[in-house]
């Protein structure tokens, strides 16, 4: 019997069938991975506490090959008189890990299940979309991961071609989270969905209670154009915060910028509610008033006074929305100014025969700052690697 007829009897056995056509007992090899791929999603503010298990098991296991991988990094310096190169070696470093697969629930019988697919789908969007830190397992190996980018292929409710990618960033069992990572942690977003749900509330006033027909049709122009300027200038720091969360790079700089478009929108949205009071004050005298200054609103005193009373109405809770608006502002801005003192003045490469009392000199203008680094970084000693990356504080 040669090599071909072994692989054939070899791979006879494993279907349970003989050669010869007579029927063997199967032998049963237990399944890889019997516990799937776990995705863990982590509290990262109250000490890493589990938020939720997702396990993908069964038909819902990624596909394989599952690819994992990574580098060694290393620094190379070379010195007159020798041929060969000072290395420094900084550490190991993960490549992102991507999986593939399908959740697909045709055949369950309970058809209350069927619709689990989109169910998952959503749940892991919803682990991206706030950042979390999970901890991701296959088996042994374990790794802890921030997910940086989803692709779905949604066929219907019960089927779902999923690509999930997971940016790594630590071996160990409780991962240690750096300024930046927290502040991208702390984007205010339930600040930012209240106001979302204001700015919806405003655009549903807008559509469901148009003013009456007898308005002077200045006065509602007015009205209708004011209301469109709000919903455009909170527009503005909502499309920036999404901006922030989408970005994988630093996000420093835009929490720098954040500051400034929330408070101009703040700025902005309350000048539109005084010069919505001020038309609320004209429907209810019946009198021409000066919104801008240079013109008057004219023949509110000729619109009958249901007319009026109704606009009145319409006015007074699009002011309210503002004025909900307004309190979601200064609450953000108030975020966004807490969340830019915790991120660090600066990152800095360590150079061959620096100091911490150096570097915080360079930084601080101060050597005695150098405990501040010291501590920010949790160092346990004064010597520190050319090559090793510094968090600067602000102090």
């Amino acid at each position: 019997m040669g090599l071909l007829d072994d692989v054939l009897d070899a791979g006879a056995a494993l279907l349970g069938i003989d050669i010869k056509g007579e029927e063997k007992p199967k032998s049963i090899r237990p399944p890889d991975y019997k516990d799937g791929f776990i995705i863990t999603e982590l509290d990262s503010e109250n000490g890493f506490k589990v938020v939720q298990r997702i396990q993908l098991i069964g038909f819902l296991k990624p596909m394989i090959p599952f690819v994992t991988g990574g580098t060694q990094n290393i620094t190379k310096d070379y010195y007159p008189g020798n041929p060969e190169p000072a290395i420094q070696v900084l550490g190991p470093q993960e490549k992102d890990v991507t999986i593939r697969g399908k959740f697909k629930a045709k055949k369950v019988q309970d058809t209350t299940q069927r619709n689990l697919p989109v169910r998952l789908r959503d749940e892991i969007d919803g682990v991206r979309f706030r950042g979390s830190i999970v901890r991701i397992e296959l088996g042994e190996w374990v790794r802890h991961a921030v997910i940086t980018d989803t692709k779905w292929d949604t066929a219907h409710e019960a089927e779902v071609m999923y690509e999930i990618t997971f940016s790594i960033i630590s071996f160990a069992n409780t991962p240690t989270v750096s300024p930046v990572l927290q502040a991208g942690k702390l984007i205010p977003l339930e600040t930012k969905n209240n106001l979302e749900a204001s700015l919806a509330a405003l655009s549903g006033d807008l559509e469901a209670n148009p003013l009456p027909a007898e308005v002077p049709a200045t006065v509602a122009g007015f009205i209708n154009n004011l209301t469109s300027a709000i919903a455009e200038a909170v527009n503005v720091p909502l499309n920036f915060v999404d901006n922030i969360i989408s970005q994988a790079e630093d996000i420093t700089d835009s929490i720098t910028r954040a500051v400034g478009v929330v408070k101009k929108a703040k700025a902005d949205v309350s000048s539109f509610r005084r010069r919505l009071g001020r038309v609320s004050y004209g429907l209810h005298t019946a009198t021409g008033i000066a919104p801008n200054n240079a013109k008057l609103i004219l023949g509110l005193e000729q619109a009958p006074p249901a007319a009026r009373y109704t606009a009145a109405k319409i006015t007074a809770n699009r002011i309210s929305i503002c004025g909900d608006m307004v309190s979601f502002l200064a609450k953000m801005q108030s975020q966004f100014e807490g969340i830019k003192k915790t991120i660090p003045l600066a990152r800095h490469k360590v150079r061959d025969g620096e100091t911490l009392q150096r570097i915080a000199n360079q930084y601080y203008n101060n050597a005695q700052q150098w405990k501040a680094i010291y501590d920010h970084n949790s160092l346990e000693s004064t010597n520190i690697t050319a090559g090793a990356i510094l968090e600067i504080p602000r102090v």
